[in-house]
């Protein structure tokens, strides 16, 4: 048996009996649970998921990742939307991106470099951008498109994408250069990837408007971080492996405790948390530290270690945040020696959504060390608000602070409060 030869374990999907299968040291789970348990055609006769059985989940915890949720990428063009193409400049290059649509009528892309070839760099852009076509079409977030509808929203991404690019790529680099799943030479197709994904978050996000009596003293444009809460609500969202659609049907305000968020949900949310924290970088002292050295727009910690050795930042849990520890290290090392890095949107945004991400693996009762990745609830959510600001309330409670971000969420409404005085600030109407 020549796979005995190469695998003397007998764990070989291909072997062929001669040791028996499965027969080796590796054959109980207590022994390595990374292995794949077998499946026989009994089982998926009687009706096994093996994707949903519980083992492949703690396989998934005691091996250190998390599945990702699998989305058809658009195809090859067979039908070219209009003429020409838009230009994309990243990383020193130019690439020209046409639309059009697959053999299956989905909206896709095609890439080629500034001189119309193929090149390593325009098949990954043209890969990620199919890939979040793919995700964007199977949520049906095109739903009701025309052929305008379509090259309005890929002209927008990319006169967007070009100067968010410019000023956020390399930053972007340095932050997952120690995460394999992101970075290295997978770095400029995830950047690309979250571009667009974000940016379609984006288009759909709450817009806040300052009432007229502050005009004068919120002179910042209360939505002008949307990319960046976008990006890298999509970017969490696969780094945590959670089950999370970008969008759900109606994505109203109106929701219950029970309610399964969506993305788009998780960044109002996060844009709610801002608003709260440093009003978009219009309220008094944002860009400095306060008492208790949280800064920028996310009032986020600064990187350290508190009283008893342990990092201030959840991002850093070993056990029950291990998605973020290595993208918790590249965000570090941009902070080293930097004040000014803290208060860079893209940054402290980044670390801002991350943060919450990891508040709740840490701090509510939500399963993820157990291997559950089913999408939270707007409750455990919350909790993970609550604990965002601090856990006053005890461990796995919402408290005061999960109840300002609600209101702003589902009312528009920002509640301030001074001594014995109330104030109901409305930034937008549900």
């Amino acid at each position: 048996d020549p796979i005995t030869l190469i695998d003397p374990s007998g764990n070989s999907p291909e072997n062929t009996g001669n040791p028996p299968r499965m027969s080796g040291p590796n054959a109980s789970p207590s022994y390595d649970p990374c292995y794949l348990p077998e499946v026989t055609t009994q089982d998926l006769a009687e009706g096994l998921d093996p994707i949903a059985n519980r083992h492949l989940n703690e396989m998934n915890d005691a091996c250190n990742y998390t599945m990702t949720r699998y989305f058809e990428p658009s195809g090859d063009m067979v039908d070219e939307l209009g003429t020409g193409g838009k230009t994309i400049n990243i990383d020193n290059g130019k690439y020209t991106v046409t639309y059009g649509f697959d053999k299956d009528g989905k909206f896709t892309v095609k890439v080629r470099d500034s001189n119309g070839k193929e090149t390593p760099e325009s098949r990954m852009i043209q890969s990620s951008l199919r890939e979040a076509l793919g995700r964007l079409n199977d949520e049906k977030f095109f739903e009701g498109f025309d052929d305008d509808d379509y090259k309005n929203f890929m002209d927008g991404f990319i006169n967007e994408f070009n100067d968010y690019a410019k000023k956020n790529f390399k930053n972007y680099k340095r932050v997952v250069k120690y995460d394999n799943r992101f970075g290295g030479s997978k770095a400029l197709g995830t950047f690309v990837k979250h571009s667009l994904l974000g940016y379609a978050i984006k288009t759909r996000m709450q817009k806040y408007k300052a009432p007229w009596y502050l005009s004068r003293k919120w002179t910042e444009d209360l939505n002008q971080f949307d990319m960046d809460i976008g990006f890298w609500t999509s970017f969490w969202i696969e780094a945590s492996g959670l089950e999370i659609d970008l969008f759900r049907d109606g994505d109203s305000t109106t929701v219950t405790d029970s309610t399964v968020l969506s993305g788009l949900d998780l960044a109002n949310i996060a844009k709610a948390m801002m608003l709260q924290e440093s009003i978009m970088g219009n309220a008094d002292g944002w860009d400095e530290y306060d008492d208790d050295l949280n800064i920028g727009l996310m009032q986020i910690h600064q990187a350290g270690l508190d009283d008893e050795g342990q990092s201030h930042w959840s991002m850093d849990s070993t056990s029950y945040a291990p998605f973020a520890n290595s993208i918790s290290d590249g965000f570090k090392d941009i902070l080293k020696g930097s004040n000014s890095a803290y208060l860079d949107s893209f940054i402290n945004v980044g670390i801002g959504i991350g943060e919450l991400f990891a508040k709740l693996t840490v701090f509510t009762k939500y399963p993820y060390k157990s291997g559950k990745r089913n999408a939270p609830t707007y409750n455990q959510w919350l909790i993970a608000v609550q604990a965002y600001n601090g856990a006053e309330s005890g461990w796995n409670n919402r408290g005061p602070y999960a109840g300002l971000i609600q209101s702003i969420f589902e009312k528009g409404v920002k509640v301030v409060s001074w001594k014995m005085f109330t104030w109901h600030i409305r930034v937008f109407t549900p």
